[in-house]
């Protein structure tokens, strides 16, 4: 493994006031990279959310999430934005209507080419009414979030809504959150027709869970199938539950998970789980578990801890994890100290492993 130290800090980080794109001046979050293999072309595309300290309407923002961006790339390292035809640079923004799913914020969670010359982004969105997530809470609009689907005709630049894809059930929390879409083989549906596992997570007021849904008609109609992590025993690192998370196929056709979780003061972690298809072809998911890992799951990452230099030192979240042809896995996430905003960062694994001593930050 290659050693590059210090840590050179993000990969991308929020924009300045002076730049064409300004809807993201606050904070950079939830990358999802698009390798070449799929994007079609000789680039690297990453998506991700921001806002400048608000939502739409200038609503006080509660998360990173607000206006969806792009950024391209010739080696997946070093990012140039892409300015959008939508507001203040998006390619994506919140409707502005506060009455409408997404009116208030959103966030993109997947991006996936259906054919050629034709992606969907699994995205999600919060409207304005005011909920409390906790008794101690007060109430807060753009909680009540959604997931929804938009489609492209021209590489990601420009984005048409589709509609709702899954809205939330009340059984598993307040809302449906951060999708990722994916195509993990199985049976063959009776319609001859790939099914497709869409993970999400919600929040019942005092843990996260994730959850799965599939389709048999390629993103169209989804039906749930339950949860699929739940959190820690009481005083692990995982004890708040798991929330934004990222699958990847490892060699041997075997699935794994990378997710993060939050202990009691809500410290927020990277935990890693192996995922394998049950009989009736939804997922089983069990936390790793070995000689290096301090409890079930994990943490593989941890704010502020080698290789990660100062500037994560609050929080490691929204993972994406990306398979190199070169047999290397490199992992995407957001991160920050307690005085400034998100920005994203890049971990490699040369070996392509996964787990707590494998990684490595990009070379300078």
């Amino acid at each position: 493994t290659k050693e590059c130290e210090p840590d050179h800090g993000p990969v991308l980080a929020p924009s300045s006031q002076h730049d064409k794109i300004r809807f993201d001046t606050n904070c950079v979050a939830s990358p999802v990279v698009v390798p070449p293999s799929t994007t079609g072309t000789l680039m690297w595309q990453c998506y991700y959310y921001g806002n400048s300290g608000t939502w739409a309407n200038g609503m006080p923002s509660a998360m990173p999430t607000g206006w969806i961006g792009l950024a391209e790339s010739n080696d997946g390292i070093h990012w140039v934005k892409v300015t959008g035809s939508e507001e203040n640079g998006s390619i994506l923004a919140p409707t502005g209507n506060a009455k409408d799913w997404d009116g208030v914020h959103v966030g993109v969670g997947a991006v996936v080419r259906v054919s050629k010359g034709v992606l969907h982004m699994y995205y999600f969105g919060g409207d304005g009414e005011k909920l409390s997530l906790s008794g101690d809470m007060p109430p807060k609009a753009g909680m009540r979030m959604r997931i929804g689907r938009a489609e492209s005709f021209d590489n990601g630049r420009t984005w048409t809504r589709l509609g709702l894809a899954l809205d939330y059930d009340e059984k598993e929390g307040f809302f449906a959150t951060m999708p990722r879409v994916t195509m993990i083989p199985a049976e063959k549906a009776s319609n001859d027709r790939t099914l497709w596992t869409m993970t999400y997570h919600s929040f019942n007021g005092k843990t996260h869970s994730v959850f799965s849904a599939s389709s048999r008609d390629s993103g169209n109609t989804w039906s749930r199938d339950g949860r699929l992590l739940g959190p820690g025993p009481q005083g692990s690192w995982d004890e708040m539950g798991p929330s934004c998370r990222a699958l990847i196929c490892l060699p041997k056709g075997r699935w794994a998970m990378v997710y993060e979780a939050a202990n009691k003061n809500w410290q927020y972690c990277l935990g890693l789980a192996h995922l394998e298809r049950k009989g009736d072809g939804s997922l089983k998911c069990v936390k790793a578990v070995g000689p290096n890992f301090a409890g079930s799951g994990g943490p593989i990452v941890k704010p502020g801890c080698a290789p990660l230099g100062k500037w994560t030192s609050q929080l490691v979240g929204t993972p994406y994890l990306v398979a190199v042809e070169d047999g290397s896995v490199r992992l995407y996430f957001c991160s920050k100290t307690s005085v400034a905003g998100h920005s994203i960062g890049l971990l490699i694994s040369d070996t392509g492993d996964i787990g707590p001593d494998c990684w490595r930050t990009p070379c300078a």
